[in-house]
């Protein structure tokens, strides 16, 4: 259903990574020429923003999991596709894992290389896999944290409170 959404996502990603920043008036005018919906709009502000704040923990988590190549080598688009399904897999409960990484894959095969899919594929396959790796059990209030860096400092995803003690595997 968000499959034009993530479409648009994408290509603002992809050109952001040689255009910084992207300005509203591209975007919009992305979000037009997808034909997007108010829904889809929303979903592709809310995405974007979840990207610009947590962009260090994404990078972590696809270096981490993208074993053979550094995410500073991976292919522009494949890591644009992977910053949308990674956010959408540890940000979004409402997105499915199983949607993330089959969307992931069909835009993969659409812009980039043969192997990109199945590339894209393993790496969010790892992800949802190791999801206790990255995230913690609630400290009491009910929200997922986000373990940070090698330190395992947990950050409540709510609030973006840094509670400086270790996380345990949910």
């Amino acid at each position: 259903m968000r499959a034009k959404a993530r479409e648009t996502l994408f290509k603002i990603l992809f050109s952001s990574q040689f255009v910084r920043p992207v300005d509203k008036s591209f975007k919009n005018g992305m979000y037009k020429a997808g034909e997007l919906n108010e829904d889809d709009v929303k979903y592709c502000d809310r995405i974007l923003s979840l990207i610009e704040k947590h962009s260090t923990e994404i990078s972590e988590v696809i270096d981490d999991k993208s074993m053979a190549f550094p995410e500073t080598r991976i292919f522009p688009a494949d890591k644009s596709i992977l910053f949308i399904a990674v956010a959408e897999i540890l940000y979004c409960d409402d997105v499915p894992d199983k949607v993330a990484v089959s969307e992931a894959a069909n835009i993969a095969s659409r812009y980039s290389s043969e192997k990109s899919a199945s590339f894209i594929s393993g790496i969010l396959s790892s992800v949802i896999a190791g999801k206790g790796e990255f995230l913690c059990a609630p400290h009491g209030a009910g929200q997922p944290y986000l373990r940070q860096g090698r330190l395992q400092q947990c950050i409540n995803l709510s609030t973006e409170k840094n509670l400086r003690r270790p996380c345990a595997p949910i």
